[in-house]
């Protein structure tokens, strides 16, 4: 379930058109220290699926933060990202698509094997 979605347009001080989303995706249930360890190894898969795509990016002025959030309350998968407002939306729909495949490569022992 995603649990809160942002969207802010920041003008900076020179008047570039800048938007920021931050969305946490949070679990149901009291985390244990095992969901914690995990979800701590499923960023980690996130930003590994995400790096080699989200290069270019970088390099044009977008920034984006894959962690994990660990509350008494819940665990949570916090992506933000930011830059030029027109291509915000596509940073964070490549984000999403490296959470869905990492997903996917959850069920691969090797891929966490990779990730400690």
């Amino acid at each position: 379930r995603i649990g809160d979605v942002w969207v802010l347009a920041r003008p900076d001080r020179f008047e570039l058109p800048t938007l920021y989303v931050r969305a946490r995706l949070t679990g149901s249930s009291k985390p244990s220290a095992t969901d914690a360890v995990t979800l701590q190894l499923v960023s980690a898969l996130v930003a590994d699926a995400v790096a080699e795509d989200l290069y270019p990016a970088t390099v044009a002025g977008l920034d984006y933060t894959i962690s994990a959030v660990l509350d008494a309350d819940h665990v949570a998968l916090s992506l933000k990202c930011g830059g030029f407002d027109e291509k915000v939306p596509a940073l964070f729909d490549a984000l999403l698509r490296g959470v869905r495949k990492a997903a996917d490569e959850v069920v691969e022992p090797r891929a966490f094997a990779a990730a400690k």
